[in-house]
């Protein structure tokens, strides 16, 4: 009897370690590329080796053509570029997904605001233009400063500027239309946006059949160089509180409106005097997922509860609501303030000995790596994973981590 086949839709990043998971439970992966430009960094991570066949199809047609006959039991995307192929192949084979009437406003960030506003779900106000003077009208009319300018479709803090005056407004659309973003396609409207004040929280879930599952809540802080927002760090959270409620309540209103039935989520919110209000959601697992370390935190990873949406659903369904936490966890996203490598030496050594490190994610640290000044997640020295007994020990090595960076002794210029 031949084994069932998933098709993975752009299978990079997270997405390139779901086809090893499908493996363990018996299933066979067909690798299908989108087309979309998808940068160096994360085309590195793709193994077409893993898969039955790997092939590149922009539109339905061309991967149902190449697939021929061939009998396809899920599809699902691997990453952000190939949710919208993903939902057509999926309603194509008649078998289980999202759909396509919503897929737009699964990707599209001014469509997703546009729709929660629709069924009554708080969102924050925006306009959309492909000329800069729309944009700073709509700023100028509100008059509530700062705002947020942004790709309509990226992923991260990819273009993402904080505006403060017009002439800023305009400023960040010019450097965005007609650029080429992070994920490969080409900015041809910018997004202007109320900025949201609060905390921001991040919720990774999946679903099935309309029932979702919460698998992380994570509390997320950032900072800003000028314009530029920096990641800072995460931090796991118990699965229930006062706060983690109202954060699960409205995500799980963002899931049914955005049409997001079956497969994984990863939505940000920032909660703010209004109540939590969505920054956007994504209908595709997260991003540089550290699978040992959440393992250990939550006895899952957002790609092992994928896989199980697919391959034995009844898993998700006969959890309870919302995930255990057994380990305190948090992530610090890496920081320098050069252009170099990293430095062999004690800073380092520290480093890498911490018993609290369980690893990084999008990068390494070998000495004489090279490194960018951090300007946004994509240039940052990499996501150091931090698993502990406690919440206390996991910001003690926090506090360690950003000391050793502040030593100047653990990244430097190159002569």
């Amino acid at each position: 009897m031949s084994r069932p086949i998933a098709l993975i839709v752009d299978p990079v990043g997270s997405g390139a370690h779901l086809a090893p998971l499908f493996a363990q439970e018996g299933w066979d992966a067909i690798s299908v590329m989108s087309g979309h430009g998808i940068n160096p960094t994360m085309m590195a991570s793709h193994r077409p080796e893993r898969y039955l066949d790997d092939f590149v199809a922009e539109q339905p047609a061309e991967a149902l053509e190449r697939l021929g006959g061939r009998r396809v039991d899920a599809v699902l995307p691997g990453t952000e570029t190939g949710v919208e192929l993903a939902d057509a192949l999926a309603e194509a084979y008649a078998v289980t997904g999202n759909g396509r009437s919503l897929s737009a406003c699964r990707r599209d960030k001014a469509a997703m605001a546009d729709r929660l506003r629709v069924l009554g779900v708080p969102a924050a106000d925006h306009a959309v233009a492909d000329s800069a003077g729309p944009l700073v009208e709509w700023a100028t009319r509100r008059d509530t400063w700062p705002v947020v300018v942004k790709p309509l479709r990226s992923a991260g803090s990819d273009g993402v500027a904080i505006c403060s005056t017009p002439a800023e407004v305009s400023g960040a659309f010019d450097e965005l239309i007609g650029s080429t973003n992070k994920l490969g396609l080409t900015n041809t409207a910018v997004l202007c946006q109320e900025f949201l004040a609060g905390q921001q929280y991040l919720v990774n879930s999946v679903s099935v059949d309309g029932r979702h599952y919460i698998g992380e809540i994570w509390q997320f802080d950032s900072t800003y160089d000028g314009p530029h927002q920096l990641y800072d760090r995460q931090k796991l959270l118990s699965p229930y509180g006062p706060v983690q409620d109202q954060i699960v309540e409205y995500t799980l209103r963002v899931l049914n409106a955005l049409g997001i039935r079956h497969g994984p989520a990863h939505t940000e919110v920032m909660f703010t005097d209004r109540g939590p209000l969505l920054i956007e959601t994504a209908a595709r697992m997260t991003g540089l997922i550290h699978q040992e370390a959440l393992i250990a935190a939550v006895g899952h990873n957002h790609i092992t509860l994928t896989v199980d949406c697919y391959t034995a659903p009844e898993r998700i369904l006969a959890r309870p609501p919302r995930y255990r936490l057994r380990k305190s966890a948090g992530i610090v996203a890496l920081r320098s303030a050069v252009d170099g490598e990293l430095l062999d030496g004690p800073a380092l050594d520290r480093l890498r000995s911490m018993p609290e490190l369980a690893g990084v994610m999008g990068g390494t640290l070998d000495p004489g790596r090279p490194i960018s000044r951090t300007r946004d997640l994509f240039t940052s020295p990499g996501l150091a994973y931090l698993v502990a007994d406690t919440a206390e020990e996991v910001d003690r090595a926090a506090e360690t981590i950003r000391g050793v960076e502040a030593s100047g002794e653990l990244y430097g210029s190159v002569s």
